[in-house]
């Protein structure tokens, strides 16, 4: 059982240099609407908020058998302008649940294997603040209300088998099907953006172990299957023509299919004492979506682990 709370903040300070004038900002309040009243002229902003939690965890004791967890966290945040005296604009804040149930055995060859079912829900509500008029550029709060609401859900059913030959080259190999589900609404404009999506992959790795020195590949492919997206504007005008243009490449990109793989390199070495151990690890990714559009990514990581 685990009981976790935090603190959390974050700042920006955007700066623009455009010889045709000032560019605006806008401060979006979900699906394509924005705070009207404070858009273009304030830019300083600051987010400040917490978050509290709690989960609990059974594991049998033999590693084998059934094993389930449950969490919950709850995170809260307030966006702040800070030139009208830290005014807060918006509040929002999202309940998560995530809970998971696996078997685990164990083959006379020593071979690991079993499977997993974890599902995720989270509920995120966006509040807009109402003010009145300003008193020597204190502006007097006059009502909360309710401007977003939005659901994600996610389910997955995963297995893996594996296996070491001759007590230092383990293998294994971990497909999964899943889905995930998005539904959103700005009550204010009735604007909605609802998205389901099918998820389909697989995960190798293959190790070879020599005294303290570990080498390992891993290689991992999914495929997303955009089986359902509708983005639903409710009036005309009611957003910018740039942020339509942003909410349609969204859908567009979310309607398509996409593809990832991965592969990656790890050494690892055990230190003294050797309950510490270094490693170095380089990998490369590949995703191909939205009608032959495709990049890559490269990452290397390095450093201690106990």
């Amino acid at each position: 059982m685990a009981l976790q709370a935090g603190k959390y903040k974050q700042t920006n300070d955007l700066k623009y240099f455009n010889e045709l004038g000032a560019s605006k900002e806008y401060h979006l309040t979900g699906i394509g609407n924005e705070f009207v009243r404070f858009s273009g002229a304030c830019n300083d902003v600051f987010y400040k908020g917490h978050n509290f939690g709690a989960s609990l965890e059974f594991v049998p004791t033999s590693f084998k058998g059934f094993s389930t967890s449950f969490l919950f966290d709850k995170f809260s945040f307030d966006k702040i302008l800070s030139s009208l005296n830290k005014l807060a604009l918006n509040h929002l804040y999202e309940n998560k649940i995530q809970t998971e149930i696996a078997w685990t055995n164990q083959s006379v060859k020593k071979a690991n294997y079993g499977v997993k079912l974890d599902f995720t829900y989270a509920k995120r509500i966006g509040n807009d603040n109402m003010f009145g008029d300003a008193t020597g550029n204190v502006y007097p709060q006059i009502g909360t209300t309710l401007m977003f609401d939005n659901k994600k859900l996610y389910g997955r059913i995963s297995g893996f088998y594996e296996q070491t030959i001759n007590n230092n080259i383990p293998l294994g190999i971990s497909p999964y099907i899943g889905f995930y589900n998005y539904t959103s609404l700005h009550t204010s404009s009735n604007n909605e953006f609802n998205c389901s999506n099918l998820l389909v992959g697989t995960s190798l790795k293959a190790a070879y172990i020599k005294g303290r020195n570990l080498f390992q590949i891993k290689m991992n492919a999914s495929y997303r299957i955009g089986t359902s997206t509708e983005l639903i504007v409710a009036e005309d005008g009611v957003c910018h023509e740039s942020m339509l243009k942003m909410l349609n490449h969204t859908t567009d990109y979310l309607k398509a299919n996409e593809t990832n793989t991965n592969i990656s390199l790890r050494y690892q070495i055990k230190l003294r004492p050797k309950t510490l151990s270094y490693f170095i690890e380089a990998s490369w990714g590949h995703r191909f979506y939205l009608n032959n559009q495709n990049d890559n990514q490269y990452i290397v990581t390095t450093g201690i682990c106990l």
